[in-house]
């Protein structure tokens, strides 16, 4: 019932409709690989411990894939958690400079966490975070 929802904004469908046509060009760079991801790297579920990682729990939401969308998980939502946005872009993408296709592969993660939270919020009428993260989606799919 999500798509019900979303039309009822029309500027929401506008912005999930170009984020839609950005994630289907961007798609082709991203690999086949099977790697296991947490796929909810947020809240409670990322123990620190000063500057370390203490413990990953609830792994409820793990899947196979590229090790890439966890990483871009934590950059989607770091407007959401500014703690996160002063080191770990630079961290994450220093870290990763080898890995090919590193910066497409997770700007096109991004965006796919864009839209399902976009689906999210229409479905749940959380209509100011729907424009928030339609606005997010677009700014990382336009880089």
């Amino acid at each position: 019932g999500w798509r019900a929802k979303l039309a009822t904004v029309p500027e929401a469908v506008g912005r999930f409709e170009e984020g839609l046509q950005i994630l289907q060009q961007m798609v082709e760079v991203c690999p086949e690989t099977r790697h296991v991801i947490h796929a909810d790297l947020m809240g409670d579920n990322l123990l620190v411990d000063g500057e370390r990682v203490g413990a990953v729990v609830d792994w409820a939401n793990s899947m196979y894939g590229d090790f890439v969308y966890d990483l871009a998980r934590l950059e989607f939502w770091t407007p959401w958690f500014p703690e996160l946005e002063p080191v770990l872009h630079d961290a994450v993408c220093e870290h990763y400079a080898d890995e090919p296709d590193f910066e497409a592969r997770l700007r096109c993660y991004q965006v796919h966490l864009g839209l399902d939270a976009q689906a999210y919020n229409a479905f749940t009428g959380r209509w100011q975070e729907l424009e928030r993260s339609g606005l997010r989606t677009l700014e990382l799919g336009y880089g």
